[in-house]
C-alpha cells in the first residue's frame, strides 16, 4: 500500500485558498481613493510543491534456511532473510519509512495447525543506497535501520518500521536496497509440531512504503521534517 499524502495537501491548500479574501496576505498595503490608484499586496513564501512519480518497490525474495529434524526438539531455530529494492522517483527527499509483517507459517498437512507471526523477529536489518541522481552534494536522502527494529515481532499487530530514509533539503532520485534478516523461534507445542514431520511452511509478506511528510520522522531518528 502506498500513500500518497502531497496530493492530498495540494487539494488542502487549494481548498484553503478559494476559502481566503482576495487581499488575505501575512502583509498590508494602503488604501487610495484616487482615480486609477493602484494597490499592490505582496504576498511571498507560497509554496509550490511537486514531484515526479511515486515510491516503488519490488521484492528480491524471502527466503528460510532448510532445517534438519533430528527427532523432539524443545526449541527450534530457523533463520531467514527478506530482499526489497525501492526506487524513490518524486524528487523531493521528503523522506519514507518502510514496515514488514508476515501473516504466520501454514502447512497443508498440519490439520489446521499454524505458526504465529509472533514467533518470527527481525534479527538484523542492512540497507545500501545503491544510486543517486541528484543535484548538489547531498542530492539524495540515506536509508538506515529504524530504531527499535531489530528484535520487533514480525506479526500484523506490530508491523514493525525497520528502516527509514529521513527528509533532507535536495533534489534528487534514490534507488536503495532493503535486506531484513529474521529468526523464527519455534518453542513448546509450536516446535513439537514444526518438528514432527519432513514438510513445507509457507507465509506471506506484506511491506508497506509510508511516505513523508505525514511520517514521524522525528521518533524514527531524523532531525526533522522538511517541506
Amino acid at each position: 500500500m502506498r500513500r500518497h499524502p502531497l496530493r492530498a495537501l495540494a487539494l488542502v491548500g487549494a481548498l484553503t485558498a478559494l476559502s481566503l479574501p482576495v487581499f488575505a496576505a501575512t502583509q498590508t498595503a494602503s488604501a487610495c481613493a484616487e482615480p486609477n490608484c493602484q494597490i499592490i499586496v505582496p504576498i511571498g513564501g507560497v509554496p509550490v510543491d511537486t514531484y515526479y512519480s511515486p515510491i516503488s518497490a519490488t521484492s528480491n525474495g524471502a527466503s528460510f534456511a532448510e532445517t534438519a529434524l533430528t527427532g523432539e526438539q524443545t526449541t527450534i531455530v530457523v533463520p531467514g532473510s527478506l530482499s526489497i529494492s525501492i526506487a524513490d522517483w518524486r524528487g523531493n527527499n521528503q523522506g519514507f519509512d518502510v514496515q514488514v509483517y508476515s501473516d504466520g507459517f501454514t502447512n497443508s498437512l498440519a490439520n489446521g495447525f499454524s505458526i504465529p507471526a509472533t514467533d518470527l523477529t527481525v534479527a538484523a536489518v542492512t540497507s545500501t543506497t545503491t544510486a543517486c541522481m541528484g543535484i548538489g552534494a547531498v542530492g539524495c536522502s540515506n536509508i538506515s535501520t529504524a530504531p527499535n527494529a531489530v528484535g520487533s515481532m514480525l506479526d500484523v499487530a506490530t508491523n514493525p518500521v525497520v528502516a527509514v530514509a529521513c527528509p533532507v533539503e535536495a533534489i534528487g532520485f534514490g534507488m536503495y536496497n532493503l535486506g531484513v534478516d529474521m529468526t523464527l523461534t519455534l518453542n513448546g507445542t509450536d516446535a513439537e509440531i514444526f518438528g514432527s514431520a519432513p514438510a513445507s511452511w509457507f507465509t506471506d509478506f506484506f511491506v508497506t512504503i509510508n511516505e513523508g511528510p505525514s511520517v514521524d520522522f522525528g521518533g524514527l531518528g531524523c532531525g526533522g521534517t522538511v517541506g
